[in-house]
């Protein structure tokens, strides 16, 4: 109810046994939830408390990695008419794109993901930045022209105020 998910285990499944883990990276992290799915997670989660599942299997437990992905995401590539080969983690990818075209930043997403290093998330997510020196060439021209406006148009005006300014960094 507080528009975020704390990420503390792992669930997985192991010679028949649901087993909760630390985290591939003993990173714990809070997600925030975006406001368009509160009310659809109230509903999923009215009159469970913080220990319960989110979504429960038919019989009332945990789903089963090995019974959903067959019973419920295979059909539902599917259905969204997505190549049939994509993977249950090609959603987490997903998501970190979609975190790329909306601008977030490295660190951010980084946090995000649970990466423990900035590093790895530019390695894993890199290509999909965007190229950045026409943004910043863009960024820069429109600073030097702004700051041309303010103290009267001249070039030794524009160029020392871009240096001592501490919003151009």
């Amino acid at each position: 109810m507080r528009r975020r998910v704390d990420v503390k285990a792992s669930a997985s499944e192991a010679y028949g046994e649901l087993q909760f883990v630390a985290t591939k990276t003993y990173e714990r992290r809070t997600v925030p939830i975006p406001k368009s799915l509160i009310d659809e997670l109230a509903a999923q989660v009215a009159g469970r408390g913080a220990p319960d599942f989110v979504w429960l299997s038919p019989q009332g437990g945990p789903f089963r990695y090995s019974n959903w992905f067959k019973r419920h995401f295979k059909p539902a590539v599917v259905r969204a008419g997505l190549p049939s080969g994509t993977r249950f983690h090609d959603l987490r990818h997903s998501y970190a794109a979609m975190l790329i075209a909306q601008g977030a930043h490295p660190r951010a997403i980084m946090e995000r993901m649970g990466h423990s290093t900035i590093t790895g998330t530019l390695d894993t997510y890199g290509h999909l930045l965007p190229k950045l020196d026409a943004v910043l060439a863009y960024a820069m021209d429109a600073m030097y022209r702004d700051s041309g406006a303010l103290l009267g148009g001249s070039k030794a005006a524009r160029v020392a105020n871009i240096a001592l300014s501490p919003t151009a960094l």
